[in-house]
């Protein structure tokens, strides 16, 4: 490249002619011809030039850098992070020894302490009453309603308190004679005091009501079926006890085997229970008469 198109001859950019060279302003233009690149990066020259310059004039124009504004609040932040950093890792280990630590470790006046509390915890979970039992109780002591009473009969289902439940849902019911709450609750209520034919009559109250309801179909399916099987237990003991009165009786029959007496006998008592077991039936029928699903009796034989 020629000297005429820098503002220096070429010579001048050389660390011979710059440290004997004593003319800041020739200083100056030579930093801004080497920091050009005109002549190629020389890093180097560059910082020896700067050096020789700062010693001659150290407030040169050329020597100035832009630096950003210092804000205050750049290390405010900086320090209030590494604060909430500290905390956390801080708290993260307090729980890891929290979730290690044995009781083991304690001193031994703290053990007996430790268990006694421990103990008492247990004492009142166990003898405690439900919260949700103790606010219903407050809130009809301040106001009766219909939604206080059925959720009142939830909570003493949960704890099988029946009657207590079936009085709430009857308190429901004079409020509220529709409520498809409490009249499911008080059907599940009578099926398990085993008055299933009264919790078969809750149930198609609810099905007059609502039609489509799922809950009263599902349980009246399972009401039914509890009480064919009560059918079967009681004609199973009715047998059972015919054989048994059978037995109790004189029989004046020698020489026949046992079994051979005891058939006989039995078809010989058969027309004396017979009236009593088409009783029974007819009226287990009569129960059934209201199911419009299944139009024959429910019975198992």
């Amino acid at each position: 490249m020629s000297s005429t198109c820098l503002s220096v001859p070429i010579e001048h950019l050389d660390y011979k002619f710059i440290q004997t060279c004593s003319d800041v302003k020739h200083l100056e233009q030579i930093l801004r011809v080497l920091r050009s690149g005109q002549v190629g990066v020389y890093s180097h020259l560059i910082d020896f030039c700067e050096k020789h310059l700062e010693k001659l004039h150290p407030r040169s124009r050329e020597l100035r850098k832009e630096n950003p504004p210092n804000r205050g609040d750049d290390s405010i932040n900086e320090d209030l992070q590494l604060w909430e950093r500290s905390v956390r890792m801080k708290e993260a280990m307090l729980q890891q020894s929290l979730e290690f630590s044995d009781e083991n470790n304690l001193p031994p006046m703290r053990k007996p302490h430790t268990l006694r509390i421990n103990s008492s915890i247990e004492k009142i979970e166990k003898s405690c009453v439900p919260r949700s039992y103790r606010d219903w109780d407050r809130s009809l002591s301040l106001a009766s309603s219909a939604t206080v009473f059925n959720n009142r009969a939830q909570t003493q289902i949960k704890l099988k308190h029946w009657r207590e439940a079936l009085s709430d849902c009857e308190s429901v019911l004079r409020l509220e004679p529709e409520n498809i709450k409490a009249l499911l609750r008080r059907s599940t209520v009578l099926s398990h005091l085993g008055q299933m034919l009264e919790a078969q009559e809750t149930l198609r109250r609810v099905l007059e009501i609502e039609p489509h309801n799922t809950t009263a179909q599902e349980l009246l399916k399972k009401t039914k079926c509890e009480t064919g099987r009560r059918i079967l237990i009681e004609e199973v003991e009715e047998v059972q006890e015919v054989a048994e009165e059978v037995l109790r009786e004189p029989l004046e029959l020698s020489g026949m085997e046992p079994l051979e007496i005891l058939t006989k006998s039995l078809l010989s008592q058969t027309h004396l229970k017979e009236e009593k077991r088409r009783r029974s039936v007819r009226i287990l029928e009569v129960e059934d008469e209201d199911d419009d699903d299944d139009d024959s009796p429910v019975v198992t034989r």
